[in-house]
């Protein structure tokens, strides 16, 4: 329970809002083959300009595994709030909707996985409430080595909207990952990446990330970076072309550093500072 006074943004009035606020939380950290975890919410808040407004939150989600080889997980999450808040700190959206996963292992090193959901609140206004369909699939031999791949079947338009292929290889120092997207949509592939990490090649390292835009045919972004061992110190030659975005063109930078000194390069960052990569994580 609170009492505060805020200042409206919009008015510049002030504004006292008397708060009640309940939250339960119930997780299962058990390890049963059958879980159930949920928590809930109500929220209360009153304000001097005799405005007023609850909200009412509940979620819930279940799981069942079966040996090693097969889970299933079931997901339901309802939020709706009644009345007006005239701070914009309380507003709060609207959701009612399910999900489901599952996922089965008919080897070791292999992954097979399927997932959906259906959403209320769409077929509440005479819309399609089925969300996309999406199937996923992981090959992990070894724990230098993966390929995944995931789709998406888009219910509404009745199409597979996208694949997504991840490959990523290392050894010791050695990185290779690769990225590729598939527009459904458009019936054609829409970006590949790849980024190469510290391969060595006697005294002289190679790292170099690649964006290629299937629909422009070209490359959105091209690096090098080389650096070439000089015991106490390197030396980094880096060249950089962007086709597309701010300042398009090429770059060539050359350094002379000592290993004992900081140093920072601008490979792996966009001309907008952002981190080129393949898009590749530890899930989707």
């Amino acid at each position: 329970l609170s009492l505060g006074e805020f200042l409206d943004p919009r008015s510049q009035g002030h504004l006292t809002r008397t708060d009640f606020d309940l939250d339960i939380q119930r997780p299962d950290r058990t390890e049963n083959r059958f879980r159930v975890d949920y928590n809930a919410q109500f929220n209360q808040g009153i304000y001097s300009d005799d405005t007023a407004q609850y909200v009412l939150g509940f979620g819930s989600a279940a799981s069942y595994r079966l040996g090693r080889s097969m889970a299933a997980n079931l997901r339901y999450n309802y939020l709706r709030p009644e009345g007006y808040a005239p701070l914009s700190i309380d507003y709060a959206g609207q959701s009612h909707s399910a999900s489901t996963d599952i996922t089965f292992k008919p080897q070791k090193y292999v992954l097979v996985g399927a997932q959906t959901g259906f959403d209320f609140l769409q077929a509440k206004q005479q819309q399609i409430g089925w969300q996309q369909v999406s199937l996923r699939s992981e090959f992990v031999p070894t724990g230098y080595f993966s390929l995944r791949a995931l789709s998406s079947y888009d219910t509404i338009s009745e199409v597979w909207s996208g694949v997504k292929l991840d490959l990523n290889y290392r050894a010791g120092a050695t990185t290779l990952s690769i990225g590729a997207r598939y527009d459904g949509y458009r019936k054609a592939w829409s970006n590949a990446n790849l980024y190469l990490g510290n391969l060595k090649i006697g005294r002289t390292s190679l790292s170099s990330i690649l964006s290629y835009n299937g629909f422009t045919k070209e490359f959105d972004a091209q690096q090098y970076n080389f650096v070439y061992d000089l015991h106490c110190a390197e030396a980094v030659l880096s060249v950089a072309e962007y086709s597309t975005g701010f300042r398009p063109g090429k770059e060539v930078q050359f350094f002379l550093r000592l290993k004992a000194l900081p140093f920072d390069s601008l490979f792996g960052l966009g001309r907008r500072g952002q981190p080129l990569s393949t898009g590749s994580g530890t899930g989707f």
